[in-house]
């Protein structure tokens, strides 16, 4: 009985969108204030307060690129509507 109760609880406790997906950034040395995915969804970028935007290819979890030079932290990062 406590098994049927519980998918019945699980079936009505169900979400009506995907679940979202998780993705660990250990690339950065302090804590994540933004994340932008690109509009094809195979980008990620993240800013942080270590002053870098790590750009990461969201299918390999690989970081394509470090974007440095700012002089504090990254609260905002965004992509352009045509992904460029």
């Amino acid at each position: 009985l406590h098994s049927l109760q519980h998918e019945v609880i699980e079936w009505v406790n169900k979400p009506r969108a995907p679940l979202p997906c998780v993705m660990e950034i250990r690339e950065h040395s302090e804590a994540v204030y933004a994340v932008a995915v690109s509009p094809d969804g195979k980008w990620m970028a993240s800013g942080s307060g270590d002053t870098t935007v790590k750009v990461v290819e969201i299918a390999t979890g690989r970081v394509k690129c470090t974007l440095t030079g700012h002089s504090g932290d990254v609260n905002s990062v965004a992509w352009s509507p045509d992904g460029k």
